[in-house]
């Protein structure tokens, strides 16, 4: 009984510590998001300045690569991190943010604003997807945020943009490949049947979307009409997880 006490007690302080690191996570999400529009905003360019700088960014970098280190020797030692205020790959994401939105920033002088706000979302959100919802869910937010991509690099042109069009295209095909795996695994293991077709849809929306946008180009097929049917399709799937997620419970 004893036992059993202490294996309850050591699991609810582990979702009180999942709890805590999604809360400083989503404090950092709103930081990030309001020092954005600060830039936007404020006609100084001193922020541009200061990650132009080589030496700048070569401390950022040189933190970068010791968070990293910091996680490879962690992952040796197979440490239970699960305890820890925070984990080794916490510190390696938010560093990787801020060395890529630094270098990113003292590199051009025409950000794009809109692009940077919504992976600043759009990541955060996915580690709260991925620790409240099961992996299926998770798997299908990733592959639409991989679909987005294909399209948004679609829009662009330039070979640097076709080639990472084709790229992120291919890596498209391999999520539904890969949730397909994953549904032929789930359904023979556990009673929790894992849901394939969802991502297999998003995938045939974004095909068609690049298609009639960028090789038949229909003038109804705006930007913001796009981004609205990728939007509207990926809370549909997500309300399709929600709903058989209840009937299963």
């Amino acid at each position: 009984m004893a036992k059993n006490k202490s294996v309850k007690s050591s699991q609810q302080y582990k979702e009180d510590i999942i709890f805590f690191r999604m809360c400083v996570l989503f404090m950092l999400v709103c930081a990030a998001v309001v020092f954005i529009f600060r830039l936007k905003s404020t006609a100084s360019n001193a922020f541009y300045r200061m990650a132009h700088q080589p030496l700048f960014i070569s401390v950022l970098g040189i933190i970068f690569l010791l968070t990293i280190a910091y996680w490879a020797v962690c992952r040796r030692k197979k440490k239970d991190e699960s305890e820890k205020t925070f984990a080794s790959i916490n510190y390696v994401a938010v560093m990787a943010y801020i060395f890529i939105f630094c270098l990113y920033w003292g590199s051009t002088l025409s950000p794009r604003y809109e692009t940077i706000i919504t992976l600043t979302i759009a990541l955060p959100l996915l580690y709260f997807i991925y620790h409240i919802y099961k992996k299926d869910f998770f798997v299908f937010s990733v592959s639409n945020l991989v679909f987005a991509a294909a399209i948004w690099f679609f829009f662009r042109s330039g070979l640097i943009y076709t080639i990472a069009a084709a790229v992120t295209l291919a890596l498209s095909a391999y999520c539904c490949y890969f949730g397909y795996r994953l549904s032929k695994k789930y359904r023979l293991s556990d009673r929790y049947h894992y849901r394939f077709e969802p991502i297999c849809i998003s995938f045939i929306i974004t095909v068609l979307l690049i298609v009639f946008r960028n090789f038949i180009t229909l003038p109804i097929l705006t930007s913001s009409v796009v981004w609205m049917i990728v939007l509207f399709q990926y809370l549909a799937g997500g309300i399709y997880y929600t709903i058989k997620l209840l009937r299963e419970a």
